[in-house]
């Protein structure tokens, strides 16, 4: 007796199916490094450099590489604990994220080398609650002008500054945003000032925003002259409250039932007309 099992057609095939499966499986492994390795890319990639204005989309983009990477709660907790490996890997991300005024602010000697700390004095400098980091952003805030050109920027800016603002520990009342980003509003604007506070609805951020983007697309809207009858275009910022041909005013006083502009049939007849059809009949 050797000790040894015969070989059978069963053993051979369960040899064969283990080594399928593990074939099977350094396959899948490596697809899924390759995989991973090119989210990793686009992550890091994805997340723009820090500046006194974009705090909120970045740390969102940071939170969501770090959790990719399982290193979330190692880098955001007190008790989180990094290798020296991932320590260096994170504090040259974070630091190669940073606009230089921003690394001034937060980078210094004690913490230079430590990416806990780093993130610490990230998150200090723009979250912290402290009165003087609440007047910075509210000033911030307050300072950063309406932009024409670009609406929809302006919309993404003051949604970001919303979010800041209850960051820092600001508890204003919901109405109160809605009000101060009006307030940036050109004279230009005023018509849908006018017809924002005359609503009848609570004047908040959500408010104001869903008539600026009624807005933009006016804007683009007349630019490619595309409106119609079936799809006519608002005109909320028309400085007059008269109609245009096949486009209804909402500021005029009359509906769009009774509009000549898209109901040309209901224009009552000139009198000048009737009155040469009157003076040819008399003298027939």
């Amino acid at each position: 007796m050797t000790g040894k099992e015969p070989i059978t057609s069963d053993s051979l095939s369960k040899d064969n199916s283990t080594e399928n499966q593990k074939l099977t499986t350094t396959t899948s492994s490596n697809g899924m490094e390759k995989i991973n390795a090119t989210v990793l890319k686009t992550s890091i990639e994805g997340i723009p450099l820090l500046t006194q204005d974009n705090y909120t989309h970045w740390r969102r983009r940071v939170i969501n590489l770090l959790d990719l990477i399982d290193m979330k709660i190692s880098v955001t907790t007190d008790d989180g604990i990094l290798s020296d490996a991932d320590n260096k890997l994170i504090k040259s991300i974070l630091v190669s994220k940073l606009e230089s005024s921003v690394q001034a602010n937060v980078i210094n000697a004690t913490n230079e080398n430590n990416a806990k700390l780093i993130w610490t004095s990230i998150t200090q400098f723009f979250a912290s609650d402290e009165s003087s980091n609440k007047a910075r952003v509210f000033r911030s805030f307050l300072r950063t002008p309406f932009t024409p050109n670009d609406i929809a920027g302006f919309i993404t800016t003051m949604k970001t500054f919303k979010t800041r603002l209850i960051e820092v520990g600001w508890s204003l009342p919901a109405d109160s945003i809605g009000h101060l980003v009006m307030d940036k509003f050109p004279a230009s604007l005023d018509n849908i000032a006018n017809v924002i506070t005359h609503t009848g609805k609570e004047i908040t951020l959500d408010t104001v925003v869903d008539h600026l983007r009624l807005h933009a697309h006016n804007l683009e809207s007349r630019a490619i002259g595309n409106g119609t009858k079936s799809d006519p275009i608002t005109l909320f910022t028309d400085s007059s409250r008269r109609c245009k041909r096949n486009a209804h005013n909402t500021l005029s006083s009359h509906s769009e039932s009774n509009c000549w502009m898209l109901h040309p049939e209901l224009q009552p007849a000139k009198k000048d007309s009737a009155n040469k059809t009157e003076a040819t009949n008399t003298k027939t």
